[in-house]
């Protein structure tokens, strides 16, 4: 882990008191600066909004002059330097909405209710929190008509055992539920690392959830058909969103464990080329 050092950098002292506390929901404002404070935070410098998104994804409401440009800030006077409400380094979820009356003033609701992210950043944008990074442990075992045409392989072509092995590993790097007015719903990210010698066009399985015991709990079915080309040898990023009912079991699983409880394993079932062959899998 990597932090700037400096002990005014009220970013990197927030982060540092949320460590630990990575998808708690429903934390205060008061809670919240004082685990700041005692970090260092000085009063009124830990202000959550400073360090939020919202959590139906809409931007903030007010208009500031704030890290080398206009933006819309949760506050007229953000004390985050770090800008952490835009893009990666944001701290918190935050429920507030903001209506504006016919005067123009704006009335801002629900206040008081936040939820950690599940992946802390520093200030420089590197990972703070300890995440587990689950590959896929599954042995691939190649279908009979892939097996033939390893067969008739040359002998370089079956030195790549560890290929056909695992043809494609997943890095899960963040996953979360959220809500929002109008859906709610799970959504990973992942990096994946093409170890074939073919460029995969696309691919098909299932992301496997298990508990803190690896006890198996569901499947979630995923078709990655509309990414880009993964070169040979190569890694992408990608995310997945599952649009969950919040009363369903997997929802209400989801949303109460913390990232670092859930397990995830992804079965390969099938590989399409860039070429037009392709690899299934059981």
């Amino acid at each position: 882990m990597a932090r700037c050092l400096d002990k005014k950098c009220y970013h990197d002292n927030l982060v540092q008191a949320m460590l630990g506390r990575e998808g708690e929901d429903d934390l205060t404002n008061a809670e919240i600066e004082a685990a700041a404070q005692e970090n260092g935070n000085p009063p009124d410098f830990a202000l959550p909004n400073d360090h939020s998104r919202r959590f139906d994804g809409k931007n903030w409401c007010t208009l500031v002059d704030q890290c080398g440009q206009q933006r819309l800030a949760p506050n007229k006077m953000p004390l985050c330097t770090t800008c952490c409400y835009d893009g990666i380094h944001h701290i918190f979820w935050s429920w507030r909405d903001c209506t504006v009356d016919p005067t123009g003033t704006h009335h801002h609701d629900k206040p008081n209710r936040y939820k950690v992210v599940d992946q802390l950043h520093w200030c420089d944008g590197t990972i703070a929190s300890n995440v587990l990074i689950f590959e896929s442990a599954h042995e691939f075992e190649s279908s009979s008509q892939s097996a033939n045409n390893i067969v008739e392989e040359t002998s370089t072509e079956n030195m790549k055992l560890d290929e056909q092995i695992n043809p494609i590993v997943f890095k899960f790097t963040d996953c979360r539920t959220f809500r929002n007015h109008t859906e709610h719903g799970w959504q990973i990210s992942c990096e994946v690392e093409n170890r074939t010698q073919k460029n995969i066009r696309a691919f098909r399985g299932m992301i496997q959830c298990f508990d803190i015991f690896e006890s198996f709990m569901f499947n979630f079915g995923l078709v990655a058909d509309s990414l880009e080309v993964i070169d040979a040898g190569k890694s992408l990023g990608f995310s997945w969103h599952w649009q969950l009912n919040q009363f369903s079991k997997e929802y209400i699983w989801l949303s109460g464990r913390k990232h670092k409880d859930v397990i995830l394993r992804f079965k390969l079932d099938t590989i399409l080329y860039e070429d037009g062959s392709r690899d299934s899998f059981d």
